[in-house]
């Protein structure tokens, strides 16, 4: 049996919608070539972002910086053989990392702010800094505390 020719208007209309045909029309400009990007892709950023952040968090402000950057980058991106979903999960992973360190790191110096050893532990390593404010090492204060 003969197979059937597709209709000729089948193919092109899928890669109208293709990313990176998409990413090309925003690359110069398209704004509903980038939303349709936006459409499409940012439920599922938005879901690794808020994986990393653990659901609590600025995730939609993550996912926000992410596309301003994409929307930055489009030109350079059109060009490349870079794909859009590649790009937008890698940076949208590294985004996540970088504002969950920054939690971490506003945690750790509140944390140390109140600790009377800050200014003279400054040259301690990290890990043994970490063990003397987390509560795990243990110092005598004062004459008082020696015999406990």
């Amino acid at each position: 049996m003969p197979r059937r020719a597709k209709p000729a208007s089948a193919a092109p209309a899928a890669a109208i919608f293709d990313l990176e045909n998409l990413l090309s029309l925003a690359a110069n400009g398209d704004r509903e070539a980038f939303a349709a990007i936006y459409d499409r892709m940012a439920p599922r950023i938005l879901g690794v972002i808020e994986r990393i952040l653990g659901g609590s968090g600025p995730g939609e402000q993550v996912l926000e910086d992410v596309f301003v950057k994409l929307w930055n980058a489009s030109r350079a991106l059109a060009g490349s053989e870079t794909s859009v979903a590649a790009w937008l999960t890698f940076r949208a992973r590294a985004a996540a990392l970088d504002r969950l360190a920054g939690r971490a790191a506003r945690s750790s110096r509140r944390r140390e702010s109140g600790s009377p050893l800050l200014a003279t532990a400054a040259w301690l390593p990290l890990g043994l800094r970490r063990r003397i404010y987390g509560g795990t090492l243990r110092f005598a204060r004062g004459p008082e505390d020696t015999n406990n």
